[in-house]
This record gives C-alpha cells, sequence and structure tokens, in this order.
C-alpha cells in the first residue's frame, strides 16, 4: 500500500512538471509570436517614413 501511494505521487508529481512545461512551451510561442509582429509593425513604419 505504501509503495502504491509513493508510486501515485511520483507520477502525479511528473504530470504537474509536463503540464508547466507544456505551458512554459506555450507562453513562449506567444512570446516570439509578438515579437514578430512587433518586428513587422517596426519594418512597416520604417517603409513608410521612406516612402515619403
Amino acid at each position: 500500500m505504501w509503495f502504491r501511494k509513493q508510486k501515485a505521487n511520483k507520477e502525479e508529481r511528473h504530470s504537474r512538471k509536463n503540464q508547466e512545461a507544456q505551458r512554459s512551451k506555450e507562453e513562449l510561442s506567444s512570446l516570439e509570436k509578438a515579437k514578430q509582429e512587433y518586428d513587422l509593425w517596426v519594418l512597416a513604419e520604417e517603409y513608410e517614413e521612406y516612402e515619403r
């Protein structure tokens, strides 16, 4: 019984760790996407000023 409880706790910690890692990846990808959009916006602004 003790072993089952230990194994369940270990699996729960492992599952939680995987969820946190997945969440970090999602946050990073949204941050990267925002940076790309900002870079494109800056590029467009520079192009408009160049055209003037």
